[in-house]
């Protein structure tokens, strides 16, 4: 008699796949194939900028200055033109002044003259004040209210001078009256244009009146100081 046992089948555990079987077979699911991750630059998104910003009114304050100083330099080029387009041409436009008979239609000539000068000023101020606000206000509404309330108050301005104030203003105190209605007439320029900017300002901005105040006070002290030291400097 031999002492050899039988050969037996290994038993197989109940946890374990059988031999010879994928593993996922086993499980009832597809054999799990790793395919190979590609690995690029990494990309970034930069967060748009904001109009509500706690710190806007730093952003409002240095573009208003900005666009004071430019539409200033606007406004000096073209009156520049002006004098020189007289200079040179002053014929046609003594004619022009000479077809006007009353003294009411000279001065309405000269302030129409003055107003279009400061409404294409105007409108290069609103220019860089719209680039302070992150371009989120429309362009076109924007730009034409800022440049026909420009020119419509300098109108005014200038017909309560040359009708109201001008007539009334002795030598002793002819500068600093000049230096104040020069001064007033800024602030209710920026005022008016302001109001007239509210609309769209009100559709990007929490503090829509924050605008308005930071835009009055600028130009008010900025062109208090310039027309302040322009006269008295004569």
């Amino acid at each position: 008699m031999s002492n050899q046992l039988p050969p037996t089948t290994p038993i197989q555990p109940s946890n374990q796949p059988p031999a010879n079987q994928p593993p996922g077979q086993w499980y009832g699911q597809q054999p799990y194939q790793a395919t190979p991750q590609a690995y690029g630059n990494p990309t970034y998104s930069v967060p748009p900028q904001s109009v509500n910003a706690t710190n806007s009114w730093l952003r409002w304050l240095g573009f208003n200055v900005l666009a004071m100083i430019l539409s200033s330099v606007v406004f000096a080029v073209l009156f520049f033109i002006l004098a020189i387009w007289l200079f040179i041409d002053g014929s046609q436009a003594g004619g022009i002044v000479d077809s006007i008979n009353t003294q009411a239609g000279e001065v309405g000539f000269t302030i129409g003259l003055f107003a279009t000068i400061t409404g294409i000023s105007g409108l290069v101020a609103g220019w860089i004040q719209r680039i302070g606000l992150h371009n989120r206000v429309s362009y076109g509404p924007w730009i034409f209210k800022t440049g026909l309330m420009t020119a419509l108050t300098t109108a005014v301005s200038l017909a309560i001078f040359f009708f109201l104030i001008n007539p009334n203003t002795s030598a002793d105190n002819y500068q600093l009256i000049n230096t104040l209605f020069l001064t007033a007439s800024t602030a209710a320029i920026a005022l008016a244009t302001g109001l007239g900017q509210l609309s769209e300002v009100k559709k990007v901005s929490q503090q829509p009146f924050t605008w308005i105040i930071i835009s009055v006070l600028t130009w008010t002290s900025l062109s208090g100081l310039a027309w302040g030291s322009f006269i008295f400097s004569l």
